[in-house]
């Protein structure tokens, strides 16, 4: 232990120090990127899977867009695009605004493309008449 040095019994100049600093805070950002990552879940019926939450304290949330064929290939937010198919990591807030625009999406389909609204209503004789 006696031959440890303390920080101020250091023989290198300040610039030297910086320079140092600088070379082993990018060696922990370059080992932090390329870092292996858990691959991103597989979906079997879910499209959304937690993700944890990250030392900010911010939620995050695997989704898998599925969007219906009227609703082109891919949705914008913030002018990033989400491509149809495709697994996002995504926080709270951009998953509720994926999810909002893929439901609003599939309603549309569903209006357009066929599901009967009007299936267990009953059928009404309307007839208009003229006033007496």
């Amino acid at each position: 232990m006696a031959d440890l040095k303390k920080p101020t019994d250091l023989d290198l100049p300040p610039t030297d120090l910086a320079a140092e600093l600088a070379r082993a805070r990018a060696r922990i950002a370059e080992l932090e990127r390329t870092a292996s990552q858990p691959p991103a879940p597989s979906f079997s019926s879910a499209t959304e899977v937690d993700a944890g939450i990250d030392e900010d304290g911010v939620q995050w949330w695997w989704y898998k867009l599925d969007l219906p064929p009227v609703g082109g290939i891919d949705i914008k937010i913030g002018g990033v695009p989400f491509y149809h198919g495709e697994q996002y990591k995504v926080t709270t807030n951009t998953l509720r605004s994926l999810k909002d625009i893929v439901y609003r999406n599939w309603k549309h389909e569903g209006d357009i493309h066929g599901s009967n609204e009007n299936f267990y209503r009953q059928p009404k004789e309307q007839v208009l008449r003229g006033g007496r």
